[in-house]
């Protein structure tokens, strides 16, 4: 009987100045020698990852650190086959003064190699890395604001409320901004037969016919965003049906080309499918059963033939152990990362202005079991950047204010 590996826990620093990100270089002699890797080490038994990080920092090239420069990115479990690792990730900002003093270092302290490379170069794989962290570079791709759309349903009483929506947005967006795009086609779907005192319309509609209403509104609405906006990264709504009707396939092959020219950075996963990839998953383990294999094939079909990272959403810590086995089966499965996760709501809404809501405090110990980067979402402001990176997020995200 082959004996069973254990899991060494590694600490991992992301060390950056704006762009430039500090690398080592493992020597040859080294499990999975000769690539380039983030400096760290080691977790012992005594320490939490946090303090395991500021010592193997200090220990591998002299920089120190304070714990407040550290910010979880997440955790990644890999097999390698004659050694498996759980790495405990985290980006670190340097000051200026840290930068200045090692922007010509080129040799740690162990005499490994150092080497300052652009992020440009890093996410195009200029720097072959170690499996177990490829992971990371799609997490240094999620933008620190991400501007969330109104709903089309908040555009209902114009003439043509998609052009409308597209209009307002088109103005209001802040230029090169980072947008998810929630159109919430089912909503204004109803609420424009209901306008027109068309109920018997909408149950008259069969489930699937219905569906691809809202599929269709959904990528005209995408498109024309994206159409209108050529400075604009985005993120996609979840699509729901997604049939090959004649009215669908040209919107398709149209999203297909803004994908290909990398306008579209994921696509959202929402909390209530979240939860039914989790359960679908825990079905096909182990599960020899057909059905229940293809209720997970269908789900991962609805993210766009599994070629996008996905953003998932989480509110307590059920939804978070759901996020985490996701999370946690893609990376295993070789599809594209858990690219992070909003958690809400932090503060109150105008929509919600009575609902309960996490505080910072809580948000900062919900974060905390993500195994992915956290968005804070939520009642936030721009000027909520810098308690989101204090309390455990990379970054923010919202509605009004951030249009």
């Amino acid at each position: 009987m082959s004996k069973v590996k254990q899991t060494v826990a590694v600490a991992v620093a992301v060390l950056h100045s704006q762009d430039r990100y500090l690398l080592g270089y493992r020597h040859k002699a080294q499990h999975q020698g000769e690539r380039f890797e983030f400096v760290g080490g080691k977790i012992e038994a005594t320490e939490t990852a946090q303090d395991a990080l500021v010592r193997e920092v200090a220990e591998e090239i002299g920089l120190s650190l304070t714990l407040e420069q550290l910010t979880k990115l997440g955790r990644i479990t890999h097999n390698y086959g004659d050694k498996a690792v759980c790495l405990h990730i985290y980006d670190v900002t340097m000051t200026l003064a840290q930068h200045e003093q090692f922007a010509e270092v080129t040799t740690g302290c162990e005499g490994q190699p150092l080497r300052w490379v652009e992020k440009s170069a890093l996410l195009a794989g200029d720097f072959p890395m170690p499996a177990a962290n490829l992971p990371i570079l799609t997490w240094l791709t999620l933008p620190t604001v991400i501007t969330i759309t109104h709903e089309l349903g908040f555009f209902q009483q114009e003439n043509d409320p998609l052009q409308a929506w597209t209009d307002y947005h088109q103005q209001h967006l802040p230029l090169g901004s980072h947008v998810y795009i929630r159109p919430k086609a089912e909503h204004a779907i109803t609420e424009g037969l209901e306008a027109i005192a068309s109920l018997n319309n909408l149950s008259n509609l069969s489930k699937l016919e219905y569906q691809q209403q809202v599929c269709q509104l959904t990528l005209k609405a995408v498109l024309a965003l994206l159409a209108a906006r050529a400075d604009i990264q985005v993120i996609l709504p979840e699509l729901g049906a997604v049939s090959n009707s004649v009215e669908i396939q040209p919107l398709l092959l149209a999203l297909h080309e803004f994908i290909s020219a990398q306008r579209v950075l994921a696509q959202h996963c929402t909390h209530k499918t979240l939860m039914q990839y989790a359960e679908g998953i825990a079905e096909e383990k182990g599960s020899q059963d057909r059905a229940k294999n293809e209720k997970v094939s269908a789900l991962i079909e609805s993210f766009l033939g599994n070629k996008l990272p996905i953003l998932v959403s989480c509110h307590d810590l059920v939804s978070i152990a759901a996020a985490n086995k996701l999370a946690s089966y893609r990376i295993h499965h070789h599809q594209p990362v858990v690219l992070g996760g909003f958690l809400s709501p932090v503060a109150p809404t105008l929509t919600h202005p009575d609902s309960p809501n996490l505080g910072w405090e809580k948000f900062s110990e919900l974060s905390d079991y993500m195994d992915f980067p956290t968005i804070a979402l939520g009642g936030l402001t721009l000027l909520d950047a810098e308690p989101a990176t204090r309390h455990g997020g990379v970054g923010i995200a919202g509605i009004r204010g951030f249009l």
